[in-house]
């Protein structure tokens, strides 16, 4: 019996034990995914609060640029917030479940960055360039046309698209050579109205091409979480229903105590042996003639003359 409960255990402890990894692998496959689905409604909310504040600020710092007293630390001090929020969408990219992913947020993030440098250069411009001024335009133009160069690669097929449509036309012609003359100090070989009207389209196209990217970059890591959450849930599954057909083939398997069938004794007749004197009292001799019951009548009758006497 012993020896039958150890190769009970034997055989039942891996597949428990096996139950419970299968239970484990599932529960952190499962875990993952939910980290990856929640990053991606992460990323989707920042991306649309950065969005909306950059915006919010660019408007406000091109009216605080307006007045000539101040307008250096009014510039410096929206240029800070905005590059703040910009730089946490930098670092929702760096904490992205994926390389890749994170590749393609660092770079929706350098477009919103260019855009913004565009923004900053056309507000400048329209406030009037003064000596402090001109410095900060020139910087401005050199760091938004770097940032476009290196993020032009890396965008969508339709980003491309729009991209290459973008510096082919006319406002970015205009706008470009508007740019040169300024930092050339040449006059500009365009109307001041074109030249403005033609920067404010250019800012436009550049903000609804960073939306895209963004947008892009929002349904691919939503995207991303969920079918992280569906392969875990599909895996899982399978492990489970893996340890779970690996138990019960054990059970089958393991080894039982046989019945045992009682076996049929057969009827044994047992002489007792009686006391001499209650055999010789029961038992006739043998050479002895068998007594026979009187008749009841004679009976009567004999009883019948014992009363008359």
């Amino acid at each position: 019996m012993k020896s039958l409960k150890r190769a009970t255990l034997v055989v039942l402890i891996p597949c428990v034990a096996l139950v419970l990894v299968a239970l484990v692998i599932a529960g952190f496959l499962v875990q993952q995914a939910i980290q990856a689905r929640n990053a991606a409604g992460d990323l989707a909310r920042t991306t649309s609060r950065v969005t909306s504040y950059v915006a919010a600020e660019q408007v406000e710092r091109r009216q605080a640029l307006v007045p000539r007293d101040g307008r250096a630390a009014a510039y410096d001090h929206y240029n800070q917030l905005i590059d703040a929020a910009i730089a946490s969408l930098q670092d929702t990219a760096q904490q992205a479940p994926d390389a890749a992913l994170g590749f393609e947020q660092l770079t929706a993030a350098r477009l919103l960055s260019a855009a913004d440098g565009m923004y900053r250069t056309d507000s400048l411009a329209a406030a009037g360039l003064g000596s402090d001024g001109f410095r900060a335009y020139a910087g401005q133009v050199g760091a938004y046309h770097a940032d476009l160069d290196a993020v032009a690669p890396n965008l969508t097929a339709h980003g491309r698209d729009l991209y290459t449509a973008l510096i082919q036309s006319e406002d970015w012609s205009r706008v470009t050579a508007a740019e040169n003359a300024l930092l050339a100090g040449v006059p500009l070989p365009v109307s001041q109205g074109d030249w403005r009207a033609s920067a404010a389209k250019v800012a436009r196209q550049l903000s609804d091409l960073y939306a895209g990217q963004s947008a892009y970059v929002v349904q691919l890591t939503t995207d991303s979480g969920r079918r992280t959450l569906t392969g875990a849930l599909s895996g899982g599954a399978a492990i489970l229903l893996l340890a779970a057909l690996v138990f019960v083939v054990a059970l089958r398997l393991a080894p039982r105590p046989e019945r045992v069938v009682p076996e049929e004794v057969p009827d044994v007749e047992v002489f007792v042996p009686q006391p001499r004197s209650a055999r010789l009292r029961i038992m006739p001799s043998p050479s002895a003639a068998p007594l026979e019951m009187p008749d009841m009548r004679v009976m009567q009758a004999v009883l019948e003359g014992i009363r008359k006497l």
